[in-house]
């Protein structure tokens, strides 16, 4: 009878512990704050060997624009820039196969584009919006661009790294072909979390 007993004592306080270590990391990520959602993300500056225009973090809710300079590197947010669909919880999503020929801001001949997946918002590969109701080009993440040495088994390796820091939001421009008086000036934030 006694064995029972202690087994289950030591089921609950296995579970306890279980508990309170779950609460203590929820309070240790989120910090008690829900706006604190975002991280510095550590990425190679290799992202286009594979030839693509564009490589995505979907995790992160950034992509990266190709670049030439690594100094020049751009991490677009994925959240739609129209206030209504942001606030819904839309985002949009990069196409390589979308045609964008005819439209006068995007390169004749060229495909890939981002678009709202609720506002049908269309964006060039670099942010720029050329049509939907969104008024603005996407927002950014910070970019910062890193080289330093390493050294390891007394080789020196010399290592570079793009830093995307998800906790600053640059505010797209304005389009200026979008009638300023429509809307309101929008509000650059994150988007709700949805996940």
């Amino acid at each position: 009878m006694a064995a029972p007993r202690r087994l289950l004592a030591a089921l609950f306080l296995v579970a306890l512990f279980g508990a309170l270590t779950g609460v203590l990391i929820t309070l240790a990520v989120t910090d008690g704050n829900e706006d604190d959602r975002g991280t510095v993300v550590r990425t190679g500056p290799n992202l286009f060997e594979d030839g693509s225009q564009v490589a995505c973090i979907e995790f992160h809710r950034f992509c990266i624009p190709h670049f030439d300079d690594p100094h020049e590197a751009r991490a677009l947010y994925l959240g739609d820039t129209h206030d209504r669909w942001r606030q819904g919880g839309c985002f949009v999503e990069w196409r390589s196969d979308y045609p964008v020929d005819g439209h006068p801001e995007a390169p004749s001949g060229g495909t890939g584009a981002f678009r709202g997946v609720c506002s049908g918002s269309t964006f060039l590969s670099d942010g720029t919006r050329i049509f939907g109701p969104s008024p603005r080009d996407l927002d950014e993440f910070a970019v910062t661009y890193h080289q330093q040495s390493e050294t390891w088994d007394g080789q020196e390796f010399d290592t570079s790294y793009l830093e995307v820091d998800t906790r600053t939001l640059i505010c797209g421009e304005w389009t200026a072909t979008y009638p300023r008086d429509e809307i309101p000036d929008p509000e650059c934030e994150l988007a709700p979390p949805f996940d």
